[in-house]
């Protein structure tokens, strides 16, 4: 059995909503949002979370930063949106969070974050060009001798960086050019070989 409660509230200048749940015994499965607009040309979400290991629902698909089931996680998400021009846009986020029990894949409760930064700028009334950042720290599993030459189990951290540009022409009504290059680079607290990865992408 399986039951929910949810509330929401708007106005000119926010929207509030929450939603409860619980399944059987286990815990309460909550969410929590806001979205505001403190001025114009600013636009504000922040969303907590607060999901537990023993709350299991297969139809449950709520916000949250693993692909599993909804489960084991907490978090904080904070996103906004600055129009500085009519040409130039900014948007970000920011999530902390954290797996207060461990899963299939990693032994030890973890946290991580993910941070994304874009600008779009209309350069013209028919060419736009958008520059990213994005910067990802997130738990990896590895094994790894003890001291006494052993495999065991350990928890480490993988920092994924990406840089994309991408410049998008449109020459007529029916004909669009884009082009996109990116750059990741990716690293590891353990003694695990970094990587670097570069794409090149030209579309009409």
């Amino acid at each position: 059995a399986a039951g929910g409660l949810d509330f929401s509230y708007t106005n000119k200048l926010v929207s509030v909503f929450s939603e409860i749940a619980k399944t059987g015994t286990s815990s309460f499965a909550r969410i929590l949002g806001v979205v505001f607009e403190p001025d114009k040309r600013l636009d504000v979400a922040v969303i907590a979370r607060s999901y537990p290991k023993d709350f299991a629902n297969v139809h449950a698909f709520g916000f949250r930063e693993s692909g599993s089931l909804t489960q084991n996680e907490s978090g904080l998400y904070v996103g906004a949106k600055f129009y500085a021009t009519q040409s130039l846009r900014f948007s970000m986020y920011f999530d902390q969070f954290q797996f207060p029990w461990r899963t299939s894949s990693l032994k030890l409760p973890t946290s991580g974050n993910d941070f994304l930064l874009l600008g779009e700028i209309k350069l013209s009334r028919r060419t736009d060009l958008q520059i990213l950042y994005k910067n990802r720290h997130k738990p990896f599993s590895l094994s790894q001798p003890d001291s006494f030459g052993r495999e065991s189990e350990a928890v480490g951290e993988r920092n994924q960086k990406n840089y994309r540009l991408t410049l998008d022409f449109s020459s007529s009504a029916n004909t669009e050019w884009k082009s996109r290059f990116e750059m990741v680079d990716v690293k590891y607290s353990a003694d695990v070989m970094a990587e670097r990865g570069f794409l090149w992408m030209q579309d009409l």
